[in-house]
């Protein structure tokens, strides 16, 4: 099966290909969705371009520019928006109200998670050391109150034969 979407970054020596050869090949294979972006803005106007396939044809999308440097380029098959601010590429989930994570954005959420985790593991370890070291300290005091507990009892039970 082939993709449902593709994304070309063009390149010099690849754009013209992407976008004449490659888009007819992608069209007959019946790839839905065919994005192409050029990430230096000399090759294709405007730099973001999705088409999407219609009755074997491809269709061009609709963009939209929002505010005075955000293109916005959405894509019915996944759902998601396309934005492109004049140095990123990103994907906006229009739902969620965000944008999707990078890979670098993802690695740094994890190791934010991890550390977090083992803070709340370190401060758990000391909660469990002073729980124990307080329960040993009243298995200690309940120790000892029985030894005075019998002391007493041996000590009234000499002052009844003391009386007698």
């Amino acid at each position: 099966k082939p993709p449902d979407v593709v994304w070309e970054f063009g390149s010099a020596s690849t754009w013209k290909g992407d976008a004449t050869k490659k888009k007819q090949r992608y069209r007959q294979w019946g790839v839905s969705e065919y994005w192409l972006f050029d990430p230096q803005g000399d090759l294709h106007n405007p730099r973001l371009q999705g088409f999407q396939l219609v009755n074997g044809r491809y269709r061009r999308l609709p963009s939209e520019l929002r505010g005075s440097s955000l293109l916005s380029v959405k894509s019915p098959l996944l759902g998601l928006e396309q934005h492109f601010d004049g140095q990123r590429l990103r994907l906006w989930d229009p739902v969620a109200k965000e944008y999707l994570r990078t890979g670098r954005e993802s690695e740094r959420e994890r190791l934010k998670a991890e550390a977090r985790l083992e803070r709340e593991c370190a401060r758990s370890l000391e909660a469990d050391k002073r729980a124990a070291a307080a329960e040993e300290r009243a298995a200690a005091a309940e120790a000892q109150a029985a030894e005075l507990r019998a002391e007493n009892a041996e000590l009234r039970a000499s002052a009844a034969s003391l009386r007698k």
